[in-house]
């Protein structure tokens, strides 16, 4: 075997054990492996040539996507509808006001210092608007909080992965289209939500009456995925949103128990133990060598990128103080639980996936390929120095792990 050969097998061996070193040591360092992983890609680039880069600038769009697929279904499969039940209100407020105060800054930022045109700016917002559940989650399960607290930031978490998606297609629409109508976006995003979860729901109950029978037989839990990408496709085709449906597919069976209980379905209809265990290893898999790419997309000698992700995370920081105080307002929670919302500002995955794109969406349109050469490299910066701030203020907030 050819040298260049066996020195990517060495590297795809160092990208998994990094990974799961990042998630041995995160309980005492507090520093999520995609942290780690995506320094790991920004070291990898000195080896490559601008022509290396640009071979995988090109299959940005089918990994990028691939990747949001496998983790919104994740996502919805770990989701307990019944846990969080008394948390949904306030969490969907959290959710909204910290959304709309992310837009709103960014765009303010953009248009002002950096001279874009508006509809960018709140495009670069909606992208960045992804609470990361990959940082947050584990976070707040490692400090002492009550359940309400952690109910209302693991909704954030899920449903801005929605919010992402959605607004920044219908967005990206209207950009290249040329056209602002409000309520023609409004209507497509309805169109969009409700087609994916009509999609999800019943694709969810006719795999759930035919698992057994075809794992008896094919003996391979891969099988799922294929039906998910196949009404990934037919989502799309139809106008809906197609990553929306790998993650109400993922909540429809991962909740099959406790969805019985509340509407008339068959008796039959469960999901094989073993499914989210070996889903959260292929999530794990994807999720390790996409942060790396994201890694080497973020070039060392890009500094006016990094600078721009420095500001906007910090700015970022100062709009989800005053975006958690306002939604948690009157909740019950104490004040060091405000406190603990407040800094529970990390961008992940969902970012990095949705502003890969633009690539495919913008071409021909004023503007666009420049947005598209800076909006990688920037939102790679704010993930990293929101995880930063993010890790940086639970520190200082004195919580310790259970």
């Amino acid at each position: 075997m050819d040298l260049p050969t066996l020195f990517i097998f060495f590297i795809a061996a160092l990208v998994l054990v990094l990974g799961m070193a990042g998630q041995a040591f995160f309980r005492r360092t507090r520093v999520p492996e995609l942290a780690w992983l995506i320094l790991f890609g920004v070291a990898l680039s000195f080896l490559m040539s601008p022509a290396d880069k640009a071979v995988l600038t090109g299959i940005a769009t089918p990994f990028g996507t691939l990747a949001l697929i496998m983790i919104l279904l994740d996502a919805g499969m770990g989701f307990d509808l019944t846990s969080f039940s008394n948390g949904i209100r306030r969490g969907v407020m959290l959710t909204l006001v910290a959304f709309v105060a992310t837009v709103a800054v960014t765009a303010a930022f953009t248009s002002a210092f950096l001279g874009w045109p508006l509809l960018f700016g709140v495009l670069l917002g909606i992208i960045l608007g992804d609470a990361s559940q990959a940082v947050i989650v584990p976070l707040i399960n490692e400090m002492r909080l009550s359940e309400k607290l952690r109910s209302i930031l693991t909704i954030e978490t899920t449903l801005t992965d929605v919010l992402v998606i959605v607004c920044a297609i219908a967005v990206i629409g209207m950009i290249s289209t040329g056209s602002a109508d409000l309520a023609g976006a409004s209507l497509a995003i309805g169109y969009s939500v409700v087609v994916g979860l009509v999609v999800a729901v019943a694709g969810a109950i006719a795999w759930l009456s035919v698992e057994d029978a075809v794992e008896r037989k094919v003996h391979s839990h891969f099988l799922m995925f294929a039906v998910v990408l196949i009404l990934y496709v037919f989502t799309e085709i139809i106008g809906g949103t197609g990553a929306f449906t790998a993650l109400i597919f993922g909540l429809a069976v991962g909740n099959i128990p406790a969805i019985k209980k509340r509407v008339h379905l068959p008796e039959h209809l469960h999901l094989n133990k073993t499914v989210k265990n070996f889903y959260s290893e292929i999530d794990f898999f994807i999720r390790s060598f996409f942060f790396v790419y994201m890694g080497l997309v973020l070039s060392p000698s890009d500094w006016t990128a990094v600078g721009i992700g420095a500001v906007l995370a910090a700015i970022l920081f100062a709009g989800r103080f005053l975006s958690a105080h306002l939604a948690l307002s009157g909740s019950g929670l104490n004040s060091f639980e405000k406190l603990v919302a407040t800094v529970m500002v990390s961008r992940g995955l969902t970012s990095a996936v949705v502003s890969q794109l633009p690539a495919a969406m913008l071409v021909g349109v004023a503007f666009g390929q420049d947005f598209v050469a800076s909006i990688g490299p920037i939102v790679v910066s704010v993930i990293f120095f929101s995880i930063a701030l993010n890790i940086a203020g639970a520190y200082l907030l004195g919580s310790k792990g259970k």
